[in-house]
């Protein structure tokens, strides 16, 4: 079987530095999305790439990282519950930064203080998505 890499692709780069912009409402796709998002970190370190990855959260997914699951049941539990220990798994690892926009999680009714604590606030994350861009990083869409 034919090895499979990305060597092509990352030739020559040494940093994968990427701003995920996290906005979906559906927490069954970002648990899986955020499965193949640590599975890409992996691979990049494994083909000598040091990740740098910024996670902005905005919109509907400011619910799902959330100290307080009650309000979720079944598949839709599940899928968030994988979502936060996906994001307390990654925020240990090197490279990697996430960050919760302000002016969602208020218009969403979360409380800061009901946020995870790996996933700090920030004042507004089209701000934060600008200023990754202009410093390198690649924007991914996560809708």
């Amino acid at each position: 079987m034919q090895k499979l890499d990305d060597q092509a692709a990352l030739e020559g780069v040494t940093e994968g530095k990427v701003v995920w912009d996290i906005n979906t409402e559906n927490p069954v796709k970002l648990s899986r999305l955020l499965q193949v998002i640590a599975r890409t970190y992996d691979d990049l370190l494994r083909q000598n790439v040091k990740p740098m990855m910024v996670f902005t959260f905005r919109g509907s997914s400011t619910t799902f990282i959330t100290q307080d699951n009650s309000k979720f049941s079944g598949e839709v539990l599940e899928a968030v519950e994988l979502i936060q220990s996906t994001l307390q798994n990654l925020a240990n690892r090197d490279g990697i930064t996430l960050e919760v926009c302000a002016i969602a999680s208020n218009r969403m009714g979360v409380a800061p203080d009901a946020l995870l604590e790996c996933t700090p606030l920030v004042g507004n994350t089209f701000c934060s998505l600008i200023g990754y861009q202009a410093k390198g990083y690649a924007l991914i869409p996560v809708h």
